[in-house]
């Protein structure tokens, strides 16, 4: 599945908002250019994920710190 940056928002539910822009960024990182993403619905579930990291916490998450949050490296989820 090719993304682009803006497409990142299709994995929000309907009427939910970023928790913060940096959950935004954060999600466009891990998907963007990721080859394990190859549908909507593993768009959905990392989108979901990376909304569920605490704010006090996202915007010094890193890639090692992402598999905490259900988020595989490799595994695209």
């Amino acid at each position: 599945m090719y993304l682009i940056e803006d497409m990142v928002d299709m994995g929000l539910k309907s009427g939910q908002d970023w928790p913060t822009p940096a959950h935004r960024l954060v999600a466009a990182n891990i998907v963007i250019g990721n080859p394990m993403v190859r549908d909507r619905g593993t768009l959905n579930e990392i989108v979901q994920r990376v909304v569920r990291i605490p704010k006090k916490t996202i915007k010094s998450v890193t890639f090692a710190d992402l598999p905490k949050y259900g988020i595989g490296l490799f595994a695209g989820i």
